[in-house]
């Protein structure tokens, strides 16, 4: 006759913390959880309630944002993303990977006013590594954007070229464009900073070069 089962262990009774409970907190911050991207991160918030206690600390989703996307470390977008819900974590949850496809709730706020101003962080990436970021902020009641394509000028008389030159062996144009068009990559979000909300319109490859 086979034995009945082993009753549920007390780290599971718990919550699931278990023996990681007896490691000191500083240690599961500094050698675990930096280590971890948005998804991974997010998902081990998920465990328990000591982990997630220690998963949703602003300074961790902070460092992530602004790896992720450079542009973050404008002082305008510090100041808008510190009025989210949850900081950075509430930032990186609307912003990461793509805008979610389920329908919008109803506006709590009860207004359906469009946005007076938008801001855009653009993060252009080449192999993955950022080369070049850019924040633009937009009145959106301007004539420049009422009349003009939903578009951006990355590079002019007035901007700086990208801060990492790329370096290719081909002298062939063709050759050239391709190769950037197959390893560059983008990340475009725009942020609403009155309602606290911000989506990725990013295509992640480039549409051409």
């Amino acid at each position: 006759m086979a034995s009945p089962p082993p009753p549920p262990s007390s780290s599971i009774a718990k919550g699931g913390d278990g023996i990681i409970t007896t490691l000191h907190p500083d240690i599961i911050r500094a050698l675990i959880l930096t280590r971890l991207d948005g998804p991974d991160l997010a998902s081990t918030a998920c465990v328990s309630s000591y982990l997630r206690s220690l998963s949703t600390e602003e300074n961790l989703w902070r460092d992530i944002c602004c790896s992720t996307w450079p542009s973050l470390d404008h002082p305008r977008l510090k100041q808008v993303i510190s009025t989210f819900p949850y900081g950075h974590r509430s930032f990186f949850s609307e912003s990461f990977p793509f805008p979610n496809p389920q329908p919008p709730k109803p506006n709590v706020r009860g207004s359906l006013a469009l946005a007076t101003e938008l801001i855009s962080a653009v993060d252009i990436y080449y192999h993955g590594n950022p080369i070049y970021s850019k924040v633009v902020e937009m009145e959106t009641s301007s004539s420049w954007f009422l009349s003009t394509p939903f578009r951006l000028n990355l590079l002019g008389v007035d901007n700086p070229a990208p801060r990492s030159p790329i370096k290719y062996g081909s002298s062939n144009d063709d050759t050239w464009l391709k190769h950037l068009e197959e390893n560059l990559s983008s990340s475009w979000i725009i942020v609403d900073p009155t309602r606290e909300k911000a989506v990725n319109m990013s295509s992640k490859r480039a549409v051409s070069v």
